[in-house]
């Protein structure tokens, strides 16, 4: 549709996140930005575009699909910093967040020197 012309149209696309498959309504460019392997949603390319002296936390559960990328996939291609992090938690996709928030605090809480 984009190459069309038509990338503001909306339609609807097959949205797989993790392992589960459903159909999704969004506008093609939308969908596009997601999923094309060069678009702004590719995360090892993120990770290598932080400012160098930014830290990272990166939290992943054992239940996501993503864990079994390891940190090389996204967390390593970020630039060295002292207080980057790499956050496992038993946890599955949705409720890493949550089950992780202790450590995010704490993480966040050593930046605060005051």
């Amino acid at each position: 549709m984009v190459s069309e012309g038509k990338g503001d149209m909306q339609g609807r696309f097959v949205d797989s996140n993790q392992g589960k498959t459903s159909t999704i309504r969004v506008t093609a460019k939308i969908y596009l930005s997601w999923f094309d392997p060069d678009g702004p949603a590719v995360m090892p390319k993120n990770a290598a575009a932080i400012k160098p002296g930014t830290a990272l936390l990166w939290v992943i559960g054992t239940k996501d699909k993503m864990y079994e990328r390891g940190h090389a996939y996204v967390f390593d291609k970020a630039p060295s910093n002292p207080n980057n992090k790499y956050l496992v938690v038993n946890s599955d996709h949705s409720n890493t967040p949550n089950d992780a928030s202790g450590e995010i605090i704490k993480w966040l809480k050593a930046f605060n020197k005051d």
